[in-house]
């Protein structure tokens, strides 16, 4: 078991490391490559963020590949797994003998004379438990909440634009700064850019902003 484990899982699991890292550069350079075609600077932003956690989740994996290749050139070496102590087996104990000598009990007579029987007539009345009344417990009414409209909140790092129609091109009604509250109306499309949303402003402006740029809130928060 130890060999399988040493020249084909620790190979393997390498292997696999490096591909995923591999993977995640090739996203980050992905997305380093799409930031000046964005039409928003908002839209630059979480371009550039995106790309940075790609280059952050392809180091940290190509580091955990490097300790699986370690451990495997220190596996095949000695052919103990390099960050375990080495275990020493517990001796075996032999079992004790637990028999015991069986002793024959001596018994002594009792003679007849010496044994008495006092029957008293409590002894022999039975008590007669008086039931006690259960107390019938008062159902509580249930208070039945009010239902809260949905909602979200401007999460772009500087904001976005709350616009009459469901398009880059359509008017600008207002600029909404980031963790901005907004009222979810039923209004949802989907553009050849961006998802948008309908919602209601805290000024009481109804337009549409773009689904990216925005985060739903679950009843909790």
């Amino acid at each position: 078991m130890t060999a399988v484990f040493i020249n084909i899982l620790l190979p393997l699991l390498a292997t696999v490391t490096l591909l995923a890292a591999f993977f995640y550069l090739l996203k980050a350079l992905e997305q380093r490559r799409r930031i000046n075609r964005q039409v928003y600077s908002v839209g630059q932003v979480e371009t550039r963020r995106a790309m940075k956690i790609g280059f952050l989740r392809a180091i940290v994996i190509a580091f955990a590949a490097a300790l699986l290749l370690f451990a495997w050139g220190v596996m095949s070496a000695t052919g103990t797994w390099p960050l375990l102590p080495e275990l020493t087996p517990m001796p075996t104990l032999a079992p004790a003998n637990t028999s015991t000598p069986t002793l024959s009990p001596e018994v002594t007579p009792v003679p007849l004379e010496t044994i008495s029987l006092s029957l008293t007539p409590a002894a022999t009345e039975t008590a007669v438990a008086t039931p006690t009344p259960i107390a019938t417990a008062t159902p509580t009414p249930t208070v039945t909440p009010t239902p809260q409209p949905a909602t979200a909140v401007v999460s772009s790092g500087v904001g976005v634009w709350l616009r009459a129609t469901p398009s880059t091109a359509g008017e600008q009604l207002e600029w909404l700064l980031d963790d901005t509250i907004l009222t979810l109306l039923p209004g949802y499309e989907t553009g050849s850019d961006f998802d948008w949303q309908q919602v209601r402003a805290p000024s009481g402006r109804e337009g549409w902003v773009a689904v990216p740029f925005i985060r739903y809130l679950t009843p909790e928060e």
